[in-house]
């Protein structure tokens, strides 16, 4: 399980996560990135995972920075960007084959600011 703490105000946001992977209790790596800094057209975002971060040659850690960047277009906003990322990530996970549906779990936190003059 991954802990992952946002924390904003008016002059900063700042996002923490642990760094371990394991796989039903046993650890498998210590040294995993779940979080990368996401910028838009008008927003400035921490974006951070837990769930399922490996399955086969899936792997979360790569998936969501790309499936984020090609969400981004047309407009490159971060409300229809994340409006759009949900949609992918919901075709892209019911396509992983997996025992249990719960395996599939995925919870992407966004932290940051958006510029609303834009």
């Amino acid at each position: 399980m991954t802990l992952i703490l946002p924390m904003v105000n008016l002059q900063q946001a700042v996002l923490v996560t642990d760094r371990r992977l394991t796989r039903n209790g046993v650890l498998v790596n210590d040294e995993s990135n779940k979080a990368f800094v996401f910028v838009c057209r008008d927003a400035r975002l921490t974006v951070a995972y837990t769930g399922l971060a490996e399955l086969g040659n899936f792997l979360t850690r790569r998936w969501l920075p790309e499936a984020l960047m090609e969400s981004a277009a047309p407009d490159f906003l971060m409300g229809p960007t994340i409006e759009r990322f949900k949609e992918r990530a919901t075709r892209d996970f019911a396509k992983l084959k997996v025992i249990k549906p719960s395996d599939k779990h995925l919870s992407v936190v966004f932290a940051g600011y958006c510029y609303d003059g834009l």
